[in-house]
């Protein structure tokens, strides 16, 4: 199984969760688009943003001015995005918007079972940050979350204790 992980992180505080959050978030197989997003929030952390990138290749978010469609090679290209004011929830069915979330880019076409995508999360305690995991789909499996915290995909439950392990406190 070849594992390949890219990992940014773009802007952290460095109080309340700190810069553990690239460790805090995982993917499994499941939900309507095929692919669910898992993020454990540390105390007074919310989640404000999900999206779905179509290529790891040198992906770095910047969330503003990004477009969907034109050049999928285009390091910032959004397949799927969705905001919140903030959610607390620690699972994300990816290709609609999630319970008190407003999908921003629809997804348009269906995931491919294979390849590598790149997921990211959008969260503000004291200040914003964001990060994001680069996954090869080969990889997933429903019930499965593939994440940093370990080199064997982890079940629900571990993965959740694993990444509040993971906040500062």
């Amino acid at each position: 199984m070849r594992r390949s992980f890219t990992v940014v992180l773009l802007a952290a505080t460095l109080t309340g969760c700190g810069i553990g959050g690239t460790d805090r978030i995982g993917v499994s197989r499941g939900g309507s688009s095929g692919i669910l997003i898992h993020y454990v929030p540390c105390p007074g952390e919310v989640v404000t943003r999900l999206a779905i990138l179509g290529n790891t290749g040198g992906i770095s978010y910047s969330g503003g001015n990004d477009q969907p469609g034109g050049d999928p090679d285009d390091d910032e290209y959004i397949i799927w995005q969705a905001a919140s004011s903030g959610s607390t929830d620690t699972v994300f069915d990816t290709g609609r918007a999630p319970p008190g979330f407003v999908e921003e880019i629809p997804l348009t076409v269906p995931l491919a079972e294979e390849g590598e995508l790149a997921v990211f999360v959008g969260s503000r305690s004291d200040g914003l940050q964001g990060v994001q995991i680069g996954i090869d789909l080969d990889d997933l499996r429903p019930g499965r979350i593939v994440s940093n915290l370990s080199s064997d995909p982890l079940g629900r439950a571990s993965f959740e204790r694993m990444a509040r392990e993971t906040c500062e406190g």
